[in-house]
């Protein structure tokens, strides 16, 4: 078969043309798609504005010791300690509803109306402490087996979040423990030159006695007073407002039960 000049050329440049699309459909083949780096992973937000907490206390058995608190700005931070499923510091993202409810139920407990410490004749059972710093003040309120049935809706919520498996671990430092506080003693400061014999009998029919001195070197003394007589925090205001009292403050358990 013949070809002629004219011919060889439109076939070479045909050949070539189809060369070029080969390798260029053949590029367009192996080329790794761009990657993208995902950096919407959620981050663990620090907490602002505490609103409540609440801390549940050791017992003579295995029961879990933690502090739950809650955050205006949606974050809820939990501190794991002896016992606990959540040892450690855990962090938690609260929705809006999450938090409204919290902070319905606070209010509906109605903490400024409530006792400081309601003491509890059972020395096994934890003790639970709730603290609010919601509605301009601030209130602590302890107790076991007797705390208010309007504090059953929040201990209801918390619990529910609590046991929520969206917990995450972080690194962070556990809170200091506070001591427990004894309020069935306090520790009396007595201004210098007051005779503390004649100003204990002027006050026995107030339930009150002296129990021991704190240290020789102090000027602090440890008194006691009926319970049946006085709720505690009664009676140290009462205390606290004698002329001869320099300060007053219900003493601090040593150890963990």
């Amino acid at each position: 078969m013949n070809f002629s000049y004219g011919t060889i050329t439109v076939w070479s440049f045909l050949i070539l043309m189809l060369g070029f699309s080969s390798c260029k459909t053949s590029k367009e083949v192996i080329e790794e798609p761009e990657v993208v780096v995902d950096t919407s992973e959620d981050t663990i937000r620090e907490p602002e504005g505490l609103l409540l907490s609440f801390s549940r206390g050791a017992c003579f058995g295995r029961c879990p010791v933690y502090t739950l608190e809650i955050y205006q700005n949606e974050v809820a931070r939990y501190y794991g300690k002896n016992y606990s499923d959540k040892e450690g510091v855990w962090a938690i993202d609260l929705s809006k509803a999450q938090l409204a409810k919290i902070s319905n139920a606070a209010k509906e407990a109605d903490f400024e109306n409530l006792k400081t410490v309601y003491p509890s004749s059972i020395p096994d059972l934890p003790n639970s402490t709730y603290k609010y710093y919601g509605d301009g003040y601030e209130k602590s309120v302890s107790g076991k087996e007797n705390l208010p049935e309007s504090l059953t809706n929040l201990y209801t919520i918390l619990d529910e979040l609590n046991n929520s498996n969206e917990w995450k671990k972080i690194d962070g430092e556990m809170k200091e423990e506070e001591a427990e506080l004894n309020y069935k003693e306090i520790i009396v400061r007595f201004k210098k030159g007051t005779g503390l014999s004649r100003w204990f009998m002027e006050r026995k029919e107030m339930g009150i006695w002296l129990k021991a001195r704190v240290s020789p070197d102090e000027n602090l003394w440890i008194i006691s007073y009926k319970t049946s007589m006085h709720e505690p925090e009664d009676i140290l205001q009462k205390i606290i407002a004698e002329d001869a009292v320099e300060s007053a403050e219900f003493n601090k358990k040593t150890s963990i039960r």
